[in-house]
């Protein structure tokens, strides 16, 4: 099922719970989040929740990708029924902040719907929603994660044994592995470039880690490379 389907799918499961005569939505809402970042509830699979109470404040968490496997999540959030009193056009914001609780970036919803991106980094990251003003301070929202996963190093591989299957060339592999490690190796540039913007001595350490953890991964890729270009050099 692609991205779109099945986001429609869930919507509409979501809605229609909302819908179902004799379903009172207490029954059905998951336990008030958090209202601080360091209880947050982990974030899993789609549930439908609710801003309460003015002032409401609800805090979930989720976990970013292993490094050297880029991935992104996207949480799909939907206001799903809002008091009689609130007229916003967008009445749910949602915050996004990094594993330190930094601002990333807010996102307000609308009466339809938002997609909020999570970083592919590793790490725990936040969202935070609540209200846009005390008018609709009574309303229940559907959260549900869809995964986008680009797990690259298991494309590499696929590749290579496409390489070894049908192209049956050392010279196809050679470049292979060498595009793997020039990606893993970009990679780490990316991670030290930013590390050195940041101020956040936290922030620091994290693209610390994140550097720390590629190492191997581009001691095995140039390991790869020299054997497949080894290869090829024999072979001519």
């Amino acid at each position: 099922m692609g991205y779109r389907s099945l986001r429609r799918s869930v919507r509409w499961a979501l809605g229609a719970l909302m819908l179902t005569p004799g379903l009172a939505p207490a029954a059905m809402v998951e336990p008030d989040g958090s209202d601080t970042r360091t209880g947050a509830h982990a974030l899993r699979g789609s549930f439908i929740a609710a801003i309460d109470r003015p002032g409401d404040h609800d805090w979930y968490s989720m976990r970013g990708s292993d490094s050297g496997e880029p991935a992104f999540e996207i949480v799909d959030i939907s206001v799903l029924r809002a008091g009689p009193g609130c007229t916003a056009s967008r009445p749910l914001f949602v915050v996004l902040r990094n594993p330190e609780g930094r601002w990333i970036r807010t996102y307000s919803v609308s009466r339809e719907r938002a997609d909020v991106l999570v970083s592919g980094l590793p790490g725990r990251y936040y969202l935070e929603i609540r209200a846009a003003d005390s008018s609709c301070s009574t309303l229940f929202y559907g959260l549900a994660i869809i995964s986008q996963t680009v797990r690259l190093a298991q494309d590499i591989n696929q590749a290579i044994h496409f390489a070894q299957t049908f192209l049956a060339s050392d010279v196809s592999l050679c470049r292979i592995t060498h595009n793997e490690r020039v990606r893993v190796a970009g990679r780490i540039r990316a991670f030290q470039r930013r590390r050195r913007s940041l101020r956040s001595r936290a922030a620091r350490r994290r693209y610390a880690g994140y550097v720390r953890a590629e190492l191997p991964n581009l001691k095995r890729a140039r390991a790869k490379e020299r054997r497949e270009c080894a290869k090829d050099l024999m072979s001519r």
